[in-house]
């Protein structure tokens, strides 16, 4: 088992990588639960542009949806300097699928390998990296909650704007 230690922002994070187990914090997951891995990798520019929007539906949104992103790649030759996740789904009885997301930098060295040791030790199970929502959809991971948030957010502009046109004053 190998620990690789990285910065992502302002914050350093550990990560222990084998054959037959990954562990981040306090979270250990065999190798036999792993159901797929994906390193789903975010613009910068569109996250602060979806932050401003209103979050995660703000991201979203600046990232084109969730087919916007073009298709996934496995070689990590090609692998850009950017930030995002590692996404793990995994499932302990064998029916419930659970989600463990990793902070990613691409422009770490020591991420890089340890992606590196991830796409090989796991290669039956690593679909290959690309935008977040692309790798989210490829490993099938519900996007209802995503949805209803954009859907919320626009009901609020909505109620907002048909209150101003409907008061007198300023609200």
């Amino acid at each position: 088992m190998e620990k690789f230690t990285y910065k992502v922002a302002f914050f350093t994070h550990e990560i222990s990588v084998g054959k037959d187990l990954i562990t981040y914090k306090d979270k250990s997951i065999p190798a036999n639960q792993v159901t797929g891995i994906g390193f789903g990798l975010v613009n910068i520019g569109r996250q602060v542009a979806g932050q401003l929007l209103g979050g995660i539906a703000g991201a979203i949104i600046a990232e084109k949806g969730f087919s916007g992103n073009g298709p996934l790649d496995k070689n990590l030759t090609n692998l850009p300097g950017a930030m995002g996740q590692i996404v793990i789904t995994y499932s302990e009885d064998g029916t419930n699928q659970k989600v463990l997301r990793v902070p990613i930098s691409t422009t770490d060295e020591n991420c890089k390998r340890m992606l590196e040791t991830i796409a090989k030790d796991f290669s039956t199970k690593f679909v290959g990296f690309g935008g977040q929502p692309v790798v989210e959809k490829e490993l099938k991971i519900s996007q209802k909650a995503a949805w209803i948030a954009v859907g919320i957010i626009f009901a609020i502009i909505i109620g907002i704007g048909v209150f101003a046109a409907l008061s007198e004053g300023q609200f």
